[in-house]
């Protein structure tokens, strides 16, 4: 099974212990039963956006920024360019997508899952990062 990592996930693996710590075993796991992680190519230049956000606002020390990086990329995901962004469109209008929300980093608190009832690696995320204090 193919599952979908968002930047909101790698950036808590990088930067957040006790999430990350959580995340990172739930990636062995899915490693462990098959399950291949994949992402939209945009995802690095998301998780460095929000690696600046968070140095300027003070929460993350500059000095650890190599080391975030690095576990960023070190995390086994597969990176998808876009080839048909009406397909895309299309697929997540089918899937049930609604407007955006609230900023994405409240995902690892929820416990919910999406409304279209379709199993993906933010839903099990959140699942697995319920209770997670990630900011």
């Amino acid at each position: 099974m193919a599952l979908v990592v968002d930047a909101s996930l790698v950036v808590a693996l990088a930067t957040d212990a006790a999430c990350g710590q959580m995340i990172a075993e739930r990636f062995g796991e899915w490693a462990e039963v098959g399950e291949e992680l994949h992402a939209p190519a945009l995802l690095p230049y998301e998780a460095a956006s929000a690696l600046t956000r968070l140095i300027a606002a003070g929460q993350l020390a500059g000095e650890v920024l190599p080391e975030a990086w690095a576990a960023i990329g070190r995390a086994p995901i597969s990176y998808h360019a876009l080839s048909d962004g009406a397909g895309a469109v299309e697929l997540a209008l089918r899937l049930g997508a609604t407007a955006p929300t609230t900023p994405r980093t409240s995902s690892l608190r929820s416990s919910s899952t999406p409304s279209s009832g379709h199993s993906t690696a933010r839903s099990r995320a959140m699942r697995l990062s319920a209770g997670c204090p990630c900011a």
